[in-house]
Order: structure tokens, then C-alpha cells, then sequence
């Protein structure tokens, strides 16, 4: 999804949460279900801010240095997907390849953003999930 379609859905959503709050005023909820659906839709919006800010990060990443002896050498290798689960859910990163006869396959994005090597989960759940 591009930006501007994030953004159009970013407002929407702040509108149903707005909704959703107003809901609740008039409602005979209980206090945890409300703080479950508020949470659901929280959780709706920090994901679709996430790939907001992924796809901006996309159209800087043509302007990354790669850190390899040899820029010239990089090759482009088109898209991959990458599966990263984030506090907010499951995303699926669509970023650009290439290849460095000195590294091998190289994600100028995921250096970048500095997401986990050889893992799925994000540091954050990584570490929620060793804790006791």
C-alpha cells in the first residue's frame, strides 16, 4: 500500500476509534472489554503505522550506502518478502535485493531498520518472550 492510501486509511481508522470511544460512553460494558476492544483497535493502528513508516523508508532506501568494498559491484536482485511479527501483528516486507560479490545477498531496508538477523520476531517480542 502506498502512503497516501496508509494515510486515508490511518484517518479512517482514528474516526472508527473515535466511534468506538463514544460506543463505549453509552454503552453498559464492563471495563476489561473495553480496554479489549480498545485494544484491538490500537493495536489496528500501530500496524498500519508501521507500514506507514515502512513504505516511506522504501522510497529512501534508493539512497542507502550499502557496506560493502565495492559499491559498484552490487547487483539488484528485485523484491523479497520478508514475514516480521511486530508488537502490533504479523507484517509482510516487500524490500529490495541485491547482491555484493564480497557479502552476498544484501537488504539495504532491513540493515537499515536494523530488524533482527535469522529471526521472525521482532527484539521487542523476542524479549517479551524470555522473560519470567
Amino acid at each position: 500500500m502506498e502512503k497516501q492510501q496508509l494515510t486515508q486509511r490511518l484517518n479512517q481508522k482514528f474516526e472508527e476509534l473515535v466511534c468506538l470511544s463514544d460506543g463505549y460512553v453509552e454503552s453498559s460494558d464492563a471495563m476489561h472489554d473495553i480496554e479489549k476492544g480498545l485494544l484491538s483497535e490500537l493495536l489496528s493502528i500501530g500496524l498500519l503505522l508501521l507500514r506507514y513508516i515502512i513504505a516511506g523508508k522504501l522510497k529512501q532506501c534508493k539512497s542507502y550506502e550499502f557496506d560493502v568494498d565495492n559499491q559498484a559491484a552490487c547487483q539488484s536482485k528485485g523484491k523479497k518478502a520478508r514475514r516480521y511479527l511486530s508488537l502490533f501483528g504479523p507484517l509482510s516486507i516487500q524490500r529490495p535485493s541485491h547482491w555484493a560479490s564480497d557479502k552476498g545477498v544484501v537488504y539495504k531496508l532491513d540493515e537499515h531498520l536494523q530488524l533482527p538477523r535469522g529471526s521472525y520476531w521482532s527484539y521487542n517480542i523476542q524479549e517479551l518472550s524470555s522473560r519470567r
